[in-house]
């Protein structure tokens, strides 16, 4: 705001881009401090949303998912839900599904389900409908969440990939950045389950 938006040394514009990220990192700060304090829960949940907020960009703007942070992903959501159950809440232990199985189920449920649904696209229309880096994607917010989280994940990512498609004059002719939908479907499902809302009576 001192530098009206200006970088100091070459006097070009500053992306808005930069303030927009410092913003949602200081809510997204301020949101996992007050309910889980400064302790492990919050740095693991910072560093998925790190790599969440990342993957949604490079999607959007790219169609390009890396598969080293995908594989990221499923590396935090099984290695803390199998030692610490970070992400499980009462409902899934009560259910008897072991810590360790919930996100493997949910990895195996996420990829597959992906998978199926691209090969019965290719089947018919001979071509790839879904790329191969939202199976992994899938996968990995599936070993957060668990499987039993990932029908209502993928009906509001495709709800919103939808109404982007209907609104936006860019995908009408282009490909879908379906991975940004999938992210910001977790991350709405992690905020209402943040706020106690259950998707399970």
């Amino acid at each position: 705001m001192i530098q009206s938006g200006k970088c100091k040394f070459c006097n070009s514009n500053i992306s808005k881009f930069y303030p927009f990220t410092e913003i949602f990192f200081l809510l997204i700060g301020v949101l996992l401090t007050t309910n889980y304090g400064i302790g492990l829960s919050t740095i693991v949940y910072t560093v998925i949303i790190f790599c969440f907020y990342i993957l949604f960009f490079l999607d959007y703007k790219y169609l390009y998912l890396p598969v080293y942070i995908n594989l990221l992903i499923v590396l935090l959501g099984i290695t803390f839900n199998a030692q610490y159950q970070l992400f499980i809440d009462e409902t899934f232990l009560i259910l008897g599904i072991r810590p360790i199985f919930f996100a493997l189920y949910g990895l195996f449920f996420g990829y597959s389900s992906l998978w199926l649904i691209n090969l019965i696209f290719k089947v018919i229309k001979k071509k790839d409908g879904i790329g191969g880096g939202d199976f992994i994607l899938f996968g990995g917010i599936g070993s957060i969440h668990g499987p039993i989280a990932l029908p209502v994940i993928l009906f509001i990512g495709s709800f919103l990939g939808c109404l982007y498609f209907i609104f936006s004059k860019k995908a009408v002719n282009g490909e879908l950045p379906f991975g940004s939908f999938l992210i910001l479907s977790s991350l709405i499902y992690f905020v209402l389950n943040l706020m106690n809302f259950s998707f399970i009576n």
